[in-house]
């Protein structure tokens, strides 16, 4: 990626690996203890940028400057604000083959789904640009005797912006509705996907975005985002992960009185009935199941299936998954990249294996007919369908489809409750 690596040039000891750097008040500096983590291309295991450490003390210092940024940012006119989204907006269009390659590379869904990513992040911001009308307040006169209502909607202040590594470019842009309302930000992005958050932020400097108010800081969410999440400057947090980590995020930022919006991970079902256009309908599913490496929260987990078209659906279903191209994402030809880490090779977890069949049992036994037999059969979607097949030629993290049916299990009732997640 030449252009990232004269954004930060690496050191004679990592050639042609990009080091990147925190982004603190207007400035690019690197870690103080000058320690990093590797960021992997998943589909060749090789080094493609280093990601720093950061102390506790450069958490602190993005906070500051955010701090100080605020004030100034929040007293700017909306219309300079908007200037600057559309200048961001224009920008990132004209990058959009670097962005996506970027993406591939950090996190190895193919070309195609990076740049769909970022049809959706330019729509974001672009949305970002329509602030004038969404920050408007309201009057209303006589509301009672002697009384007149005004509504105002004002900036709070810091907000930290935690995204996830599935999607590092649509969700790391989340600042953009921060700042155009008028606060200021502080993002950590993922240690496995950062590169794309920092072209983005580079942009977003460009385009004339003063010093403060966009900040990153690097590093894992145990050594520092916990201490974000809870510093008494962040006025509120957005997060996109697991909802384990959600939950743990939600309790801790709202127990201070903090601002938290919180999207956690899902468990999804699709039901197919016998009225369904069946080509089309296992095209969709297969596409939901795989896409994006079935690295997202609306990947189709369970598939329920009326039995009357059971049989067909499974041989089309399986016909449409072995089409599947398993191979680098950089490759054109390529329709199921590498998963991103080594911890996604094993899926689902050994502590939410027992869940994942229970939930799947769960809904055949809801869709019942009374007084008859099973109408459903339960088809487990991408954490069956993905492994343990590896492709030897992606780092060990190729996975191929396979399949896992669940056929006439008549589950034995329970009383326990099994959360969604």
């Amino acid at each position: 990626m030449e252009a990232a690596a004269t954004l930060w040039p690496a050191d004679d000891a990592h050639p042609g690996v990009v080091s990147l750097a925190n982004y603190i008040g207007g400035e690019w500096v690197g870690p103080s203890g000058r320690t990093y983590s590797n960021v992997i291309n998943p589909a060749t295991g090789e080094v493609f940028a280093r990601c720093p450490r950061s102390s506790l003390d450069e958490a602190d210092a993005a906070v500051a400057a955010a701090k100080n940024a605020f004030w100034g940012w929040r007293t700017t006119p909306l219309p300079d604000r908007v200037t600057i989204m559309f200048l961001l907006r224009q920008r990132m269009a004209e990058a959009t083959d670097e962005l996506a390659e970027t993406i591939t590379r950090e996190h190895g869904k193919t070309l195609k789904e990076s740049r769909d990513e970022l049809l959706r992040t330019l729509q974001y911001v672009e949305d970002a640009c329509t602030v004038t009308q969404t920050m408007r307040g309201s009057f209303t006169e006589d509301i009672a005797h002697g009384v007149d209502e005004h509504t105002v909607r004002e900036p709070l202040g810091v907000f930290l912006i935690l995204p996830p590594f599935n999607f590092p470019a649509m969700i790391s842009t989340y600042f953009v509705w921060a700042v155009a309302c008028g606060n200021t930000t502080v993002i950590k992005p993922s240690s496995l996907c950062p590169v794309t958050t920092h072209l983005i932020v580079k942009m977003a400097e460009k385009c004339g975005m003063p010093p403060g108010v966009v900040n990153v800081v690097n590093g894992s969410g145990g050594a520092i985002g916990d201490h974000l999440v809870t510093h008494p400057d962040i006025a509120g947090v957005s997060f996109v992960g697991s909802s384990k980590v959600g939950l743990h995020i939600y309790d801790a930022a709202t127990a201070k009185g903090k601002r938290a919006q919180v999207q956690g991970g899902a468990k999804n079902h699709v039901l197919v009935m016998d009225d369904a256009v069946m080509e089309d309908t296992v095209k969709n599913v297969v596409s939901s199941c795989f896409g994006h490496v079935g690295e997202r929260c609306f990947a189709v987990s369970n598939v329920l299936v009326l039995e009357s078209i059971y049989d067909e659906f499974v041989d089309r279903f399986l016909a449409e998954a072995k089409k599947l191209r398993v191979g680098d994402g950089m490759d054109p030809s390529t329709t199921l990249g590498p998963v991103v880490g080594e911890k996604s090779l094993e899926w689902p977890p050994p502590n939410d294996r027992a869940g994942d069949r229970r939930w799947s049992q769960s809904l055949a036994r809801r869709a019942e007919p009374r007084g008859g037999r099973s109408a459903t059969r339960a088809v487990p979607g991408p954490h069956d369908l993905r492994g343990p097949a590896r492709n030897g030629d992606l780092g060990g993290r190729g996975l191929r489809p396979r399949s896992l049916r669940h056929e006439g299990q008549r589950p034995q009732r329970s009383r326990r409750r099994h959360q969604q997640g």
